[in-house]
């Protein structure tokens, strides 16, 4: 039994589409066997497509069809065709990457964000729509999902690759200063004790 597994790809539309790739035959490819896979249709449009072989041929090194000698499975793999790649991150104010905060019990997440926005389509708006967030004193990658529509409100995420990258939001414990007065007393053997 061989058990092929495709490897995910992607490209733009209307760049060349990759060569499909997989492995698992390798070990039968250096004795001389040829597998001839016949790939799923995968159609020019934008969106996440199935990689895989709905049937199969296999010669020996004679170029002989053995095929009834092999017991193939797959794994399929994704083809994703896309409008633009996206490089998006999370970051603090002036792009810093990591957003300080000093703990005064509110919740706190990043909302600053930069990269490739200027790559959207005409028409299409993007909207985040979950934060990462952070209360306690300590630190979270600021992450985040975000989804793009077009202007009659359909999602049309699927047509753009992301590539997201996070920040780190940071709550710092709140410094607190006690200050205690400087007080006297003739000896009683009893204590001394400040009222503040």
């Amino acid at each position: 039994n061989v058990d092929i597994i495709f490897n995910n790809d992607s490209y733009k539309l209307g760049d060349e589409r990759p060569e499909i790739t997989y492995t698992g035959f390798e070990e039968y490819a250096a004795q001389g066997y040829i597998l001839i896979p016949e790939y799923y249709h995968i159609p020019e449009a934008y969106g996440k497509h199935t990689i895989g072989m709905s049937d199969y041929t296999v010669y020996d090194a004679s170029g002989n069809d053995v095929t009834s000698n092999f017991a193939i499975s797959q794994q399929t793999g994704i083809m994703q065709i896309y409008r633009e790649l996206l490089k998006i991150r999370s970051c603090g104010e002036d792009g810093l990457s990591v957003m300080n905060f000093v703990y005064d019990g509110n919740r706190h997440s990043s909302d600053n964000f930069a990269g490739d926005f200027h790559l959207i389509a005409a028409g299409h708006t993007f909207d985040i729509i979950s934060l990462s967030s952070i209360t306690d004193v300590g630190e979270v990658a600021a992450t985040f999902s975000m989804k793009i529509f077009d202007s009659e409100g359909n999602d049309v995420t699927y047509q753009y690759r992301i590539e997201k990258s996070y920040g780190t939001i940071k709550v710092t414990p709140r410094p607190i200063e006690i200050t205690v007065e400087s007080v006297e007393k003739k000896y009683d053997g009893k204590p001394l004790i400040s009222s503040r």
